[in-house]
């Protein structure tokens, strides 16, 4: 817990910098004191037998290394949990993926690639090996290294990795259920499903594609889901049926093709812009039947400009048959790991060092990442993030409750567990009719929405700036009703209300310390009713003013909570003066300066 320095009204204004103590700091400073005092680490050693230090070393060592090796053995001998209800088995398929980039530029390259696959619905272990959607299992390294059980399946397939954020109890299946529903589609056409994707390998993944495979009662392929995710933490769905005059195979025993074509919606290479669009070219890997008697991933994914030029070709294909966990004996089962245990880890280093090739030796230009739209799922959001999430959506409750307009408002937050809509509901609904009621739906597509949300002095411009129309942080249904809103609630304002001196000096301080918001460069081109839109905002004489958020956090929120405020806040706005933004990297600011400053302390005073 903080060791907050603002112990009394007239030390609030140091509130800014209380989150910089912590109880670290009390463990960094007894330690550094125990260094300074070497006379006495060095008496400490005197009193030790270094010949029985070491035979306990040794000893140790021995029994530590005999209990590991018997937890791994117990481990791949562990019964498999049945799969006989589904028609595919959990499998391992070792693939290769390649990447060709055409124009402007020509550049290829390609490694070993692991996907594991789990028919969707089934949960539990194969061969100590593979597990899908088991509860409760350790995934931390140092668990599976400290623990006595047996070894844990080495790689896992964990629902909450997949489509929507969060804990879903039914596993992989209510997921995909959820996500079918939530496209229109009915999910009893499907009756068997099946996921490709790269697994976990002690608690690690890096995962740029998985394949929903998705099925009929008779076992053919009739949709597709690729589930794309980039560095950046964000994700997007594509639901693909195949296209409806696709010709037959020329035998039965091949595996029929299946191909789409569909508009590029998201933002995954910094070379590639979000235009274009995707093809897709594969085949069934279980077929026939599901059967998966030779199991064989082929699948082309071809990235076109604008014009419809092929621009980047990505493929992922089998390099060797499929494995069956259940099926392998110890020594193939180790075989295995030492083989493929690295690839998992070795993904992002390899895209990192391909990126820096085409940027410095192929001298590929840069392309802008613009902010996820509607359909995308935003990167996770930061404690920050979450503390003004909490403060944004009191101060929409609030505001909907002394809304004089009746207005019903669907809020859907972004970045945080719980990203369910909520309803707010002003009072003076009930007197009036349906249609006299305003409707408004606020979607926020990026948690990056709450930092710079705090910037504005006004709440109501906040939203229309930060909206589809500019800067496209979040969606909003009806930017008119806002825009009338914003204006009524300048003429409104009343001058904030201050409890201390010290706490009007510790806002002023606030507001000295915040910065524009600014524009958010997009390479997309707004229409002209935009951008009259956002010139019809009414205009803010003083910027440097009390914000509308600020009056509501001096309005109805406790000392405690005002003060919680400045700590939040002030961060954000100490990351723009002295920390690019960034505020994880004033946070490793303030570490490196404790640290210093500590040092100092205990070299002048021990």
């Amino acid at each position: 817990m903080a060791l907050s320095i603002a112990f009394s009204p007239a030390l609030i204004p140091l509130g800014l910098f209380s989150y910089f103590w912590t109880s670290t700091d009390l463990f960094l400073f007894f330690l550094f004191s125990f260094i300074r005092k070497q006379h006495a680490i060095l008496d400490f050693l005197a009193c030790i037998n270094p010949t029985s230090v070491t035979h306990i070393i040794a000893a140790s060592a021995t029994l530590w290394i005999s209990v590991q090796v018997l937890r791994l053995y117990a481990g791949l001998n562990a019964c498999s949990s049945p799969a006989d209800d589904f028609p595919a088995k959990p499998m391992f398929f070792p693939c290769r993926t390649a990447h060709t980039r055409m124009f402007p530029t020509k550049h290829s390259f390609s490694y070993s690639y692991l996907l594991a696959g789990v028919p969707v619905g089934w949960g539990g272990s194969t061969g100590g090996m593979l597990s899908s959607d088991i509860e409760n299992q350790p995934t931390s390294w140092y668990r599976r290294v400290f623990s006595l059980k047996p070894y844990s399946p080495w790689f896992t397939v964990d629902g909450d990795d997949y489509l929507e954020r969060g804990h879903v109890n039914g596993g992989l299946k209510e997921k995909l259920q959820n996500y079918l529903h939530s496209q229109g589609i009915d999910p009893s056409e499907f009756a068997h499903a099946y996921l490709f994707t790269a697994a976990r390998f002690l608690n690690y993944a890096s995962n740029p594609v998985s394949f929903w495979n998705l099925y009929s009662s008779t076992k053919e392929l009739k949709a597709t889901i690729l589930e794309v995710g980039n560095t950046f933490d964000e994700k997007h769905r594509y639901f693909l049926r195949p296209k409806t005059n696709q010709t037959p195979s020329i035998e039965i025993t091949d595996s029929p093709k299946f191909s789409q074509s569909w508009p590029k919606d998201f933002y995954v290479s910094v070379f590639n812009s979000r235009a274009g669009s995707y093809f897709l070219n594969t085949t069934d890997s279980l077929f026939p039947n599901m059967s998966g008697m030779d199991p064989i991933i082929n699948t082309t994914i071809t990235l076109s400009s604008s014009s419809g030029k092929p621009k980047l070709i990505a493929r992922v294909f089998s390099t060797e048959p499929a494995f069956d966990p259940s099926s392998m004996s110890v020594l193939q089962k180790l075989k295995f790991l030492a083989s493929w245990c690295w690839v998992g880890f070795s993904t992002f280093p390899r895209t990192i060092v391909q990126a820096l090739i085409i940027l410095f030796k192929k001298k590929l230009p840069w392309a802008f990442r613009p902010e996820p739209r509607k359909d995308t799922l935003p990167r996770q959001a930061i404690e920050i993030e979450v503390f003004i999430e909490g403060i944004f959506r009191r101060y929409l409750q609030y505001f909907i409750h002394h809304s004089p307009v009746p207005m019903k408002l669907s809020y859907i937050p972004a970045g945080s567990v719980d990203t369910s809509r909520e309803v707010m509901t002003s009072p003076s609904v009930q007197l009036v009719s349906e249609n006299e009621v305003k409707e408004l739906e606020l979607r926020v597509l990026t948690p990056l929405f709450y930092s710079r949300y705090v910037k504005y002095p006004s709440c109501l411009h906040a939203l229309i700036l930060e909206s589809h129309l500019l800067n496209s942080t979040i969606s909003l249904s009806n930017p008119e009703l806002v825009l009338k809103l914003a204006a009524a609630q300048l003429k409104s304002s009343t001058p904030p209300t201050f409890s201390s001196f010290w706490e009007r000096l510790s806002f002023y301080f606030l507001r000295n310390l915040r910065t524009d918001a600014g524009v958010i460069q997009n390479c997309e081109t707004k229409s002209e009713t935009a951008n009259n839109m956002v010139g019809a905002l009414p205009e803010i004489k003083d910027n440097n003013r009390t914000s509308e958020l600020e009056r509501f956090i001096l309005k109805v929120g406790t000392s405690a909570q005002r003060l919680d405020y400045i700590r939040g806040v002030g961060k954000v706005y100490l990351a723009d003066r002295i920390a690019l933004g960034w505020v994880e990297i004033l946070d490793l600011e303030v570490f490196v300066v404790k640290v210093g400053f500590l040092w100092w302390t205990v070299k002048t005073l021990v």
